[in-house]
């Protein structure tokens, strides 16, 4: 297996572990639930992806392809149609593959709206004391869910 798919898989798995992260009141370890919360919404996107989506995938690929794909659904539509703006300004350079080349460009892009949400989850959960009680969080999880299911089509894996 490649370098980049092993690196990308670690990703994705170490994302949705965040999730499971101790702890209610303190600030890094609701803001590191808060991204794993984000992660693992945006799991069932990579599933549906590399069942009906991508095609071509072989076994191996159906195992690692959700989780490799992860931070990409994470950043779903709204981070697409950034990353798109940046490549058609032509702020990019053009490579084989125009995402997975510019990943630089990418994960801040990913960084920020994640940093958002998490936060906002973050800081409802050192409020209430409650992760998934909370209308908020719900919303927001439902929300980046949404975005992932509408970013599902864009081939963030290069073809």
């Amino acid at each position: 297996m490649p370098t980049a798919t092993v690196t990308m898989t670690a990703v994705g798995l170490v994302l949705c572990a965040l999730a499971f992260v101790p702890g209610r009141r303190g600030r890094a370890a609701c803001f590191a639930r808060g991204v794993g919360m984000l992660a693992l919404a945006a799991a069932p996107v990579g599933i549906v992806q590399a069942v009906w989506v991508i095609e071509g995938l072989d076994f191996p690929g159906l195992v690692f392809g959700p989780l490799m794909a992860v931070p990409f659904n994470m950043g779903g539509l709204v981070c697409a149609a950034a990353f798109e703006s940046i490549d058609r300004a032509g702020l990019l350079e053009q490579r084989q593959f125009t995402l997975l080349d510019n990943l630089g460009v990418y994960y801040p892009l990913l960084a920020a709206q994640t940093g958002v949400l998490a936060g906002i989850i973050a800081a409802r959960t050192r409020k209430t004391g409650r992760v998934l009680n909370d209308r908020v969080i719900l919303t927001v999880l439902g929300v980046a869910l949404a975005n992932g299911v509408l970013g599902i089509t864009w081939p963030w894996w290069g073809s």
